[in-house]
């Protein structure tokens, strides 16, 4: 597992919070099983860590934000025949598409959504602020290679 993960689950243990992990990925058997596997793995480390740190388990819920079947027909996206794959046998699904073929707006539209669920609106507002400060920063870099 990466350390990406590992991080996020020390994150996740040390927090001593029961924690909620928003997903996107493609709605096909393929998405689908990568999601699963990234799960496993992720709660593998947070047994993992809380053990080394002597710290309780935390319960973890896993939430699938996009792409959703009635994404869709709510969207409009474009579908694609399941490609035949072992995933298809553990993982079927009616119709597959891919994640990509979401607006990106409406993807960003739905994680807000989900953030405003479970994030205080304090803290959003903090990450709102320091996303803006990265922008800002980006947008002088930029101006500087302007012709």
């Amino acid at each position: 597992m990466g350390s990406a993960a590992w991080a996020l689950a020390k994150r996740i243990v040390q927090s001593e919070q029961d924690a909620v992990v928003l997903q996107t990925g493609d709605l096909d058997s393929d998405g689908l099983q990568i999601a699963d596997s990234l799960k496993k793995k992720l709660l593998h480390a947070i047994r993992r860590v809380a053990q080394r740190l002597g710290k309780p388990v935390p319960k973890v819920e896993f939430r699938r934000i996009a792409l959703l079947p009635e994404h869709i027909r709510r969207y409009g996206i474009i579908t694609h025949d399941q490609k035949a794959s072992e995933a298809t046998k553990r993982f079927p699904v009616e119709v597959a598409a891919e994640i990509d073929a979401l607006d990106p707006q409406i993807l960003r539209e739905l994680l807000t959504a989900a953030l405003r669920r479970y994030m205080p609106d304090q803290r959003l507002a903090a990450h709102d602020a320091a996303d803006e400060a990265v922008r800002e920063k980006l947008r002088r870099r930029a101006r500087r290679f302007a012709p």
